[in-house]
């Protein structure tokens, strides 16, 4: 797998986790899956996409910088993203009591 397919189907999945959530105002779980996926981001996806070669006698950085930016980046941008958008979208459908 690689780091943008893995990218994809987080993002895939925090939309579906949103959407079982539905509007009923949870905002611990929401908050609870926003945390987890910033922490999967940051913390579990980088070294799971990062391949060493110990044989190697050229040790260049752009590899792996290019697997932290795409996770650190724009994994945590559309992470942001989607759950504004929720909070957004549950929020006016939420107001329509006066």
């Amino acid at each position: 797998m690689q780091p943008l397919q893995a990218l994809l189907l987080t993002i895939v999945f925090q939309v579906i986790l949103y959407f079982c959530v539905g509007n009923k105002k949870r905002y611990i779980f929401t908050s609870l899956v926003f945390l987890t996926v910033i922490s999967a981001y940051l913390f579990i996806y980088p070294p799971l996409f990062i391949h060493y070669k110990s044989n190697s006698y050229i040790k260049c950085g752009l590899p792996v910088l290019s697997v932290y930016f795409t996770f650190w980046g724009l994994g945590t941008v559309s992470a942001l993203v989607i759950h504004l958008v929720y909070i957004l979208r549950s929020g006016k459908s939420g107001n329509t009591r006066k």
